[in-house]
C-alpha cells in the first residue's frame, strides 16, 4: 500500500492509502483527474491549517478495463 496526497478543487488535501492498480482508470479520465502533490507540499498546507488535510482514506478500486 502506498500513500498519495491529492489537492481537490476547494484547496483541501486528501490523503489516500491505495495500491498501484487503483488509479489505472483515473488516468484515462481527463475531466476529473487528481492533482497529485508531494509530501512536503502537504506538510505546508497542514502547517497553516490542519483542517485542510483530510484522511487517510482507503482507496481500493479495481478498474474493469
Amino acid at each position: 500500500m502506498e500513500h498519495s496526497y491529492i489537492r481537490i478543487k476547494n484547496g483541501k488535501v486528501v490523503t489516500l492509502i491505495r495500491c498501484r492498480d487503483s488509479l489505472r482508470c483515473r488516468q484515462r479520465n481527463n475531466s476529473e483527474s487528481f492533482k497529485f502533490i508531494s509530501f512536503r507540499e502537504m506538510q505546508k498546507v497542514n502547517k497553516y491549517n490542519s483542517n485542510n488535510v483530510i484522511g487517510p482514506i482507503k482507496y481500493n478500486t479495481i478498474s474493469k478495463l
